[in-house]
């Protein structure tokens, strides 16, 4: 699988742009592997938040907090890897689709199921662990962030966003090709940045479907 200097590369290739990095840990001195590693991680955890992807899925037993509610019976902390929390488990489940409701706030899930189990996408930085598919996406959600600091301008604005859509539909895609992988059914999951945590989007882009 691609490491990161070749995701880079392949984003920085679709700018048109004839730069090549030689590496963004530490940067090479270049103002393309500057750009890319302050970057990088950002699009990554996009990239994973916008989706379900089967590498960075985990269910975890979550643990119980001091509850401040007086709505919910229960609350725990999220996990401090959680990218996107998707569901809390009924006790008992059998299936993913066992959901039952919670609500998060100030980084504490509230529900009213005992000992929860939290199914959730996670940060994953190793990118052998990446799929084709979503080194494809990445790169392109990359190249939106690169845009604007090298094309600069209106013309590196308006192609930041036009980067964006392209990364957006080939996220939809390439989560449609994780999804076949799987062994479990899931079932249909919107992208959606609901709920998604720390991951940083310029104001200037937009989502358009």
């Amino acid at each position: 699988m691609a490491n990161a200097v070749e995701i880079c590369n392949l984003a920085l290739g679709h700018l048109g742009s004839e730069a090549n990095v030689a590496s963004i840990s530490p940067p090479d001195g270049s103002a393309e592997a500057g750009y890319c590693a302050r970057y990088f991680p950002i699009a990554r955890k996009l990239t994973i938040a916008m989706a379900q992807w089967s590498f960075a899925t985990k269910r975890a037993e979550l643990a119980e907090v001091d509850n401040p509610s007086k709505v919910w019976m229960f609350a725990y902390s999220l996990p401090s890897n959680c990218v996107k929390p998707y569901r809390i488990l009924k006790s008992g489940a059998t299936t993913e689709q066992d959901g039952a409701a919670f609500a998060i706030e100030d980084n504490i899930i509230f529900t009213n199921e005992s000992n929860a189990v939290l199914v959730y996408t996670r940060d994953v930085t190793d990118t052998t662990r990446y799929t084709p598919e979503f080194i494809s996406a990445m790169s392109w959600v990359l190249a939106s962030y690169l845009a604007g600091p090298i094309i600069k301008g209106n013309e590196g604005a308006n192609a930041a966003l036009k980067l964006r859509e392209r990364g957006l539909a080939e996220t939809r895609m390439a989560s449609a090709g994780d999804a076949n992988r799987s062994s479990e059914t899931h079932g249909a999951l919107p992208i959606s940045l609901d709920n998604v945590t720390g991951v940083q989007i310029p104001a200037m882009v937009s989502f358009r479907q």
